[in-house]
């Protein structure tokens, strides 16, 4: 995400919206797919469900093949892109972008271990595409709490048909709650491989939030060093130096350490749980980013004191997430999700601000944690009454 944020500034305003939905749908589970679930559907347990989770999430990581992934987005309207990719057990990687009406190739990115090569291709936005997807490298779990995930979502597993000889199951993946998203995933029954997957959206406009996914030509048997060495042939090292933001697991180790005025919500859509709050600098501002997840769908809370005032209404090409902005005690704020807009108005309606002084003072406005000291004081204080007498 903060690798997006310095590209989003840099870019003009259509390709920041499909980048920052794309990432989304990346953050909250990297390839997955809502196909109806099959009669005979097996219901999965929880303990079942995270370990197949599990094996879905390292079914790649040592596995060589090579194929032509299609990936099918709509964002107001159906987009389309062809990846050329080949990989290698020894964590080596050529992924190489076709454009379809020119036949030619548009980007050509090799991955080396840690390393990142990528080849110019003369295109203005594909520095700021490169770095984008140089995220995507590192964050290659489909799933960010799958623990989280099995308490908000129910698994049912059925047999799927062959593919090019292999066996495939299916799973579905269906929220317990109204509002989220909706996935399932054809996978490899042998090595747990995602064949394809669609993900469908609780877009507030119909017809619209759908990501697709689909292998072709696709081969197990371990590719030719010699692509390799052609693609790598003429690249230059991505190796830009960005500062690291500052990462809080919790809100206590926040507090521990930011003097900084925030808002803080009383209340988080039902199976939604507080994963990270991240501090960082950009251009001279400071930001803060709060996400909230069910495991798999997310809401991220931006906001600063010093950016420009940000607009209430929501960009049409942006039409599968939906952005609540607005400022409140002079903190701007921007939730952003891809769950229902009513939901996202309830929590901005409980946002409070905590107000924060020199050193470990702390002024809580609002009922949520004011309470909450309040009922600590009362318990100590009577704790240690009783034990005097």
């Amino acid at each position: 995400m903060i690798e997006l944020l310095t590209i989003m500034t840099q870019m003009n305003f259509k390709l920041k919206c499909r980048l920052f939905a794309l990432h989304i749908l990346l953050l909250s589970s990297l390839i997955l797919l809502p196909l109806r679930a099959q009669v005979g559907a097996q219901r999965l347990d929880k303990h079942t469900a995270q370990q197949l989770i599990d094996n879905l999430q390292h079914a790649s990581e040592n596995e060589a093949y090579s194929g032509t992934l299609t990936v099918q987005d709509f964002f107001g309207k159906s987009e389309t892109s062809q990846w050329k990719i080949d990989v290698w057990p020894t964590h080596r990687a050529v992924y190489q972008l076709f454009d379809e009406k020119a036949d030619s190739v548009v980007l050509v990115l090799v991955r080396d271990q840690e390393k990142l090569y990528f080849k110019p291709s003369g295109r203005k936005q594909n520095r700021l595409i490169r770095r984008y997807i140089h995220s995507w490298f590192r964050q290659m779990h489909l799933f960010s709490d799958p623990d989280l995930l099995t308490q908000n979502y129910q698994f049912d597993l059925s047999d799927g048909e062959e593919h090019r000889g292999r066996i495939t199951k299916f799973l579905q993946v269906s929220p317990l709650y109204d509002g989220r998203s909706d996935l399932s995933i054809r996978f490899d029954a042998e090595n747990y491989f995602l064949y394809s997957l669609t993900r469908k959206f609780a877009s507030d406009s119909t017809g619209i939030g759908t990501y697709k996914r689909q292998w072709q030509d696709l081969n197990f048997a371990v590719p030719d060093t010699a692509i390799f060495q052609a693609a790598i042939a003429g690249t230059e090292l991505w190796d830009e130096k960005r500062p690291e933001p500052q990462n809080f697991t919790n809100l206590t180790q926040f507090l521990a350490h930011s003097k900084a005025d925030f808002l803080l919500p009383q209340y988080a859509p039902t199976g939604f749980k507080l994963q990270f709050i991240r501090q960082l600098e950009h251009r001279n501002i400071n930001i803060l980013h709060f996400l909230y997840s069910d495991g798999l769908s997310t809401i991220s809370l931006f906001q600063d004191k010093e950016g420009h005032k940000p607009r209430k209404r929501r960009p049409p090409e942006l039409e599968i997430i939906n952005v609540i902005a607005g400022e409140k005690d002079k903190i701007h704020y921007r939730l952003i999700s891809e769950i229902t807009t009513a939901e996202l108005e309830h929590m901005e309606n409980q946002l409070f601000s905590v107000k924060r002084e020199s050193g470990f003072s702390l002024w809580l406005w609002g009922t949520g944690l004011g309470v909450f000291v309040g009922i600590n004081f009362i318990f100590w204080f009577v704790l240690i009454w009783r034990k005097k007498h």
